[in-house]
Order: structure tokens, then sequence, then C-alpha cells
């Protein structure tokens, strides 16, 4: 069976598939659901924090209180769990111009700013802000992630029909505990 070097919370493949689907539905109780199994996985181990700020973006969104400073929150920690790590290699970079060269919007960035310093944003440009991280999250982590896992599945295919097929002993040769 195929193992993987590092633990994660999810069974498989599959279930980290179907709950990015679930993420980035249009369907409110899939969402929710979505962001339910992100805080199972959470409560296993430590999640990347991709996947932690996605559910919780989502989460203050349809959040029916309009909490601005949870959401104000949920966006403070999307920029210091994305661009702040990459401000150690070199502090005297603002984290607006690390941000700029991952393709995080600016205004993003400034949200962060002034929630940071105290001065809350509206709950309505926060949504922009959130729904703009989310955005960024889709096209830099889940979609990549997503490639990454079909590459490699669809490389494992391809391996396993060829050695289906040129294989010079049968199957039950090969793996007699498998074969009947």
């Amino acid at each position: 069976m195929f193992r993987c070097s590092k633990p994660v919370a999810w069974r498989n493949w599959d279930e980290w598939k179907e709950t990015y689907r679930m993420l980035y539905s249009n369907d409110v109780k899939e969402i929710l659901w979505g962001c339910n199994r992100v805080l199972a996985w959470g409560s296993k181990q430590v999640l990347p924090i991709a996947i932690e700020v996605t559910a919780s973006l989502l989460q203050e969104l349809h959040n029916p209180e309009k909490n601005t400073f949870a959401l104000s929150l949920a966006i403070i920690r999307f920029i210091n769990g994305v661009v702040e790590p990459f401000k150690n290699a070199n502090q005297s970079v603002p984290i607006s111009t690390i941000g700029a060269s991952y393709g995080v919007p600016d205004f993003v960035i400034t949200i962060r700013h002034s929630a940071t310093h105290g001065k809350m944003p509206s709950f309505e440009f926060a949504s922009i802000g959130a729904l703009s991280a989310l955005d960024w999250l889709k096209n830099n982590y889940w979609e990549v992630q997503i490639s990454e896992i079909n590459s490699i599945e669809q490389t494992i295919q391809e391996q396993l029909m060829s050695f289906f097929m040129n294989s010079t002993t049968s199957f039950e040769e090969n793996y007699p505990d498998i074969a009947m």
C-alpha cells in the first residue's frame, strides 16, 4: 500500500478532494460540513495553514452573526500564515511587497494591517477581502495540490499498467498472497 512519509489528518486523498469540493461548493450546508471536517482534522494534528485558513474564512463569511472582528482575525491569520513566513528571509522587505510578489491582493494586506492596529474594516469590506483570500487559496494551494495528486495518481496507474502489460510472469506468480 502507498504510504506518505508525513502523517496527514485525512483518511486518503479522496477524502481530501471531497473536502476541497465541499469547501468551494455553492451550497452553504456543504461548505459548513467541509469546515466541520477541517475542524475534526485539526483536532487530530496540525494542518497546513492553507486548509485551516480556508475553513476559518468560510466559517466567518457564513456566520449569521456577521462578526467583523472574527472575520478580520481570519484575514490576519491568512496573511500571517501565508505571507509572513517569507519575511523571515529578509526582514527589511514589507509584507505588502512580499504579498504582491505572491499575488496576494494589496487591499487584503491593508485589511490585515488596519485590523491589526485597531481599525476594524466594515464587515462588507472584510468580506470582499475574505473572498479574495479564498480565491488566492484556491489557486495557490488547493488547485496546485489537486494537480499534484492527479499527476501522481496517473503516474502510478501508468506504471502499474506498464508492469502488468510487460511482465513475463503472471499476476498470480508475482502476487500469490493476493491472487486466488
